[in-house]
């Protein structure tokens, strides 16, 4: 019997994620907080990063959940978990 691997869906946009989290912890780990030019350069990082996390959210919430949930409804509860 041929089995299939198993496509991870999360992983590529997830690695993705962690290393702009990463990236930023270093910038923030780095940062002159007596500088307020290097705060407000922070801020504004922050707030890119936010929104990017905000939207990959929101796109998952809004097309992939439910493209899964209609598409593939088998794989729904183990995707959950692994998410």
């Amino acid at each position: 019997i041929m089995q299939c691997e198993r496509v991870n869906y999360y992983q590529s946009i997830h690695k993705t994620l962690r290393r702009l989290l990463y990236l930023f912890g270093i910038e923030l780990g780095s940062a002159d907080f007596t500088s307020d030019v290097q705060i407000h350069l922070l801020i504004a990082e922050f707030e890119k990063v936010k929104k990017y996390l905000d939207d990959h959210a929101a796109h998952e919430d809004t097309f992939f959940h439910p493209f899964i949930h209609e598409h593939l409804p088998n794989e729904c509860e183990q995707l959950e978990i692994e998410h």
